[in-house]
């Protein structure tokens, strides 16, 4: 059941004022009353900002290497790209027999027929990643253990781990936020018409078509709890056997996927991603491995309060889906741009079973462990894994972002550009 709170006509005006003011002030009052109608249509309008405002440079430096400089590339590259061309590559999508995916090569064809502006492209990216995202925090946000209150808000963060930022690369995490509302509804609200959106997901990522051999092992072996409470255990000491494993399965593979896999599988490519490199790199290999240890922690204490606090709770099946997934990130961790983005689609799941079956507990001391480490993580000049970064969104925002209005800036990137 939705439960909303109710709003005032003085409250709704005072937000969307001060949106027509500044959308990143208006970010900190729909966070006060986050458990509103209006604070989510607010938080909707202020992606659409963002995404409307990200800049990157037209060609990748040393010192500026952002995936989104490549999309860019790639959709201004797409203006005289004709119809004709367009349907050849969705045929050979369609056949395995081209990319990997479409969704990239969709948005800039359908947006470069109307204007060869990238920050149209990223805004008409960024609405599709805010109605999922904001669609999945609905169900967090109006579940009624839900207050405004420091731990909710920690929990709150960690659910919204994928930012709207992600659009920097948005086919994988618009992939990831789709997977996870189909998840919601599937695991909460025993929607199975759901699947049917889950298997769309490698429409936007390629990496997506491992749901569907994750969904098959739900149906299939979710009733065995326990042999996947050990499984998920195992996985964490067993990751270097996944790359070889990959490996000998790439020649059964699509040629599509094949071609998308082998250079992330390569060997070389392995080793210089995750060896341990020089300067400040083992700062950042221990900071990836403590964030790592903290998830896997958490699960560990949901394996061993199940049957206290979340058996026979609408909570059981996800927690069931989260150690099938979590098997996976820990088995594929030591596979570059895998393991450690897929565990990025299991923190809202362990957010939203925290909140329910773990709330008003003693185990909100932890919560607050957590709370500085993400802290500690946006403060940081890197990223840990794929976790929010402050230094990132400074990136690919100018300073007339946080203080300008939206009509400037509408006239400003789409207009004036």
């Amino acid at each position: 059941m939705t439960l909303w709170m109710n709003e005032n006509k003085y409250d709704v005006s005072i937000k969307f004022f001060t949106f027509l003011v500044s959308p990143f002030l208006a970010l900190f009052f729909g966070l006060l009353r986050v458990k509103t109608r209006s604070s989510f249509f607010l938080f909707f309008l202020i992606f659409m900002t963002f995404g409307m405002s990200f800049s990157v440079p037209d060609q990748r430096t040393e010192n500026f290497n952002l995936d989104g400089v490549a999309y860019r590339n790639s959709f201004e590259a797409s203006e005289n790209e004709s119809i004709d061309n367009y349907l050849v590559d969705l045929e050979k999508y369609i056949s395995f027999t081209g990319a990997s995916d479409f969704y990239h090569t969709t948005v800039n064809f359908i947006v470069s027929r109307c204007l060869n502006n990238y920050h149209l492209m990223f805004l008409v990216v960024s609405i599709v990643f805010a109605f999922f995202s904001l669609a999945s925090l609905k169900f967090l946000v109006t579940e009624k253990h839900f207050t405004n209150s420091l731990p909710c808000f920690i929990l709150l963060y960690l659910f919204m781990t994928n930012q709207i930022f992600n659009i920097n690369a948005y086919r994988f995490f618009t992939a990831a936020w789709i997977a996870v509302y189909a998840l919601l509804n599937i695991l909460l609200n025993n929607n199975n018409k759901y699947i049917f959106l889950l298997l769309f997901t490698p429409f936007f990522h390629g990496s997506f078509f491992v749901f569907y051999v994750l969904i098959c092992l739900y149906l299939l072996t979710g009733k065995f709890l326990n042999l996947w409470a050990i499984l998920f255990f195992i996985s964490f000491f067993i990751s270097s056997l996944a790359l070889e494993l990959f490996t000998n399965i790439l020649d059964y593979l699509p040629v599509a996927l094949v071609n998308k896999y082998y250079y992330y599988l390569n060997e070389s490519y392995v080793m210089q991603v995750n060896e341990g490199g020089s300067g400040y790199m083992w700062v950042k290999r221990l900071f990836e491995f403590v964030a790592r240890v903290s998830v896997n922690c958490i699960v560990c204490m949901f394996v061993y309060k199940f049957k206290t606090c979340i058996k026979n709770t609408n909570c059981q099946k996800m927690y069931v889906f989260l150690l099938i997934l979590m098997t996976l990130v820990n088995f594929t961790m030591m596979i570059p741009a895998f393991g450690s983005r897929f565990m990025l689609l299991c923190l809202p799941f362990i957010a939203y079973i925290w909140l329910v079956c773990f709330k008003n507990r003693k185990y909100n001391k932890y919560l607050y462990i957590l709370g500085i480490m993400f802290l500690l993580h946006m403060a940081l000049p890197f990223k840990v894994y794929s976790l929010p970064c402050v230094q990132y969104y400074t990136w690919v925002l100018e300073p007339c972002f946080f203080y300008a209005s939206p009509l400037y800036l509408l006239y400003k990137y789409i207009v004036l550009f």
